[in-house]
């Protein structure tokens, strides 16, 4: 089966990083890149508009002979309109397994379209989404090589929740060379007077162990089981720098208040801070 990966692209920065660290996938599975950008039209009359147009496919064949160039079937893709709505739009149609984005270091997500995009792109879609922030693009002496690298050794909160269940059997659908490590974090929010935090942390290895087992079992040779008291956000950082962790792999929750993650503290936190990309599961 072909695998897709759809990478937004801002055409008023340069894009050469993320699409040097998508050209990374093909050794990792994915034989179909779908370049995208939305152009808001507001205001505009018709002959600029077919002008954006023009320029804006121009501009993205650049970028897609390179993944061509390492044998990936690219498809460009400019539309007009609603930028989130056209954007999701894409992604539901080509039944997309991994949307690429380059996120800001500023804010938790990039304006990746012209415009402002909305958190919906990242939080709102049904395939995986790998979050990347430019300072950490940049810093990369080879993209490539960093996407080969990223899913080594990854971090993957786990409360029990069905998002991360989700999560951890994500790893599982990785290529069968990408994952070296998983280590499943609990982290024990609060501990009240007079509790046994040393039982608390002996139930929830017993737990993750079950999640262990069932990865084990998937291909994934090296699970190890992580349980912290901290708040969750300053947990997962300490964790990523202590093992020295390649990735981050987080559930969304269930409802469809998606917003409420991203705007939360634990979330901007996590994405503001940590040195290695964030791959969000639906």
């Amino acid at each position: 089966m072909k695998r897709t990966v759809m990478v937004p692209i801002d055409l008023v920065t340069d894009a050469h990083n993320i699409i040097e660290f998508a050209a990374g996938t093909r050794e990792r599975g994915i034989a179909h890149a779908i370049l995208v950008h939305v152009i808001d039209t507001s205001g505009q009359e018709g002959p600029i508009i077919e002008k954006n147009l023009a320029d804006a496919r121009t501009k993205l064949e650049i970028y897609a002979q390179i993944l061509r160039d390492v044998g990936m079937v690219v498809t460009t893709r400019v539309s007009t309109g609603n930028l989130t709505h056209e954007a999701l739009s894409i992604a539901q149609r080509e039944n997309v397994d991994v949307i690429l984005c380059e996120s800001s270091a500023k804010q938790p997500l990039a304006r990746l379209f012209e415009g402002s995009l909305s958190e919906e792109l990242a939080f709102g879609q049904k395939a995986p989404t790998l979050l990347i922030r430019d300072d950490l693009l940049d810093a990369f002496n080879d993209p490539r090589e960093a996407s080969l690298n990223w899913s080594k050794r990854l971090v993957v909160p786990a409360d029990y929740s069905a998002p991360s269940i989700r999560a951890i059997m994500q790893c599982a659908k990785f290529d069968s060379e990408a994952v070296g490590e998983v280590r499943l974090l609990h982290v024990i929010t609060k501990v009240e007077a007079g509790d046994d935090l040393e039982q608390y942390i002996i139930e929830d290895k017993f737990r993750l162990s079950a999640f262990a087992a069932m990865l084990e079992k998937l291909g994934i040779e090296t699970v190890s089981l992580v349980v912290e008291s901290d708040s969750v956000g300053d947990a997962v950082l300490k964790e990523v720098q202590a093992s020295g962790a390649t990735g981050i792999v987080m559930g969304t929750k269930d409802s469809g208040a998606f917003t409420e993650i991203i705007a939360g503290s634990t979330t901007l936190k996590i994405m503001k801070n940590t040195p290695v990309p964030v791959m969000v599961v639906p």
